[in-house]
């Protein structure tokens, strides 16, 4: 069951793991041990004690963690810029200068994915390449977007349930699903580009995303 609406962090380290660094470091360390994987990469070129095993763990994770610094709101726009009802009104906003359109988007369902990924060297030599794999999805209700002049200026109301999933090899190292503010997730300290002069207009029409 998802976790109550709390105002979530901007980034996806701090959604999944809370504001303290160190703690995501500890815990994706933690979970590395528990797959194995960076073991078993160096074992396949040497042998490594189990501190120096639990040393890699932690060097990996803290860069892991690092990786994981993407700021939520500018994931959903990633995934905003290719619904075609906000790019059409993009359009006719700047094919009618002044004018400004609102999206309803309705109940509907954005996701963005991410393969950051990580060299293991050892003794200048590369034994492993971590592949990560993060998954995220919104899932928002009653959201209406503001378009003007080709731009998304404003974002009003609705519900947003988030959903990151972080994995490495199939493995699952995290995963958080959590109801949060829209207005947290996505500020919009400044309007986004939809559409650029000289693209081409389309008719008006009813706009929305379907669920």
């Amino acid at each position: 069951m998802p976790d109550h609406t709390t105002a979530a962090p901007p980034s996806v380290r701090g959604f999944l793991f809370g504001d303290a660094a160190g703690e995501a470091v500890q815990q994706l360390a933690g979970s590395l041990a528990d797959t194995h994987a960076g073991r078993t990469a160096i074992n396949s070129t040497r042998h490594l004690s189990r501190s120096a095993a639990r040393a890699v763990d932690e060097e990996v994770g803290a860069v892991a963690a690092d990786l994981l610094e993407i700021d939520l709101g500018d994931a959903l726009v990633l995934s905003w810029r290719r619904y075609s009802a906000l790019v059409e009104a993009a359009r006719r906003t700047l094919a009618s200068p002044g004018s400004k359109e609102i999206v309803e988007l309705a109940t509907h369902r954005v996701t963005s994915e991410f393969h950051p990924s990580i060299d293991l060297m050892l003794d200048g030599i590369r034994v492993n390449t971590f592949e990560f794999h993060l998954a995220l999805a919104f899932d928002l209700t009653g959201v209406s977007a503001v378009v003007q002049g080709g731009e998304l200026v404003g974002v009003r109301g609705g519900d947003c349930l988030v959903t990151a999933t972080l994995t490495l090899e199939g493995a699952r190292l995290a995963g958080v699903s959590r109801q949060v503010d829209v207005a947290v997730v996505l500020p919009l300290r400044r309007p986004v580009r939809l559409a650029r002069p000289g693209a081409r207009s389309v008719p008006r029409q009813r706009t929305g995303v379907d669920s």
